[in-house]
């Protein structure tokens, strides 16, 4: 997982805008170096990154690990377990949640603020 860590870090490297960095994992067999991976992909890129983790199965070294997780990966994005995204509803309020920014209008007046900036 450190070596999947790292190579994601490779590929956002020079990138503008946000990015999400979504990992499916059981965390079983996570040691320190993954934790140092997730730590250096969190100082390196900050606020430009959230992260999104998945857990499969159940077993507590997992869980102990994504409850953790923010403290490594990041404070932006949340962990979820795969048995929540089983049903297609839940898989796509999922993606919805980290893919689909809506258009801010704070103002109210129909014109989505970017567009207003022009």
């Amino acid at each position: 997982m450190a070596d999947a860590i790292i190579a994601a870090a490779n590929e956002l490297n020079g990138l503008d805008g946000k990015s999400a960095l979504v990992i499916v994992c059981d965390a079983e067999d996570v040691g320190s170096t993954v934790q140092i991976a997730a730590t250096s992909i969190k100082e390196a890129f900050t606020e430009q990154l959230c992260t999104y983790p998945i857990l499969l199965g159940d077993g507590s070294g997992g869980r102990v690990f994504w409850i953790n997780w923010p403290q490594f990966g990041g404070g932006y994005g949340f962990a979820v377990n795969a048995n929540d995204l089983i049903d297609g509803q839940q898989m796509a309020d999922y993606v919805s949640k980290i893919f689909v920014v809506e258009a801010m209008d704070s103002d109210g007046d129909g014109v989505v603020d970017k567009a207003a900036l022009v």
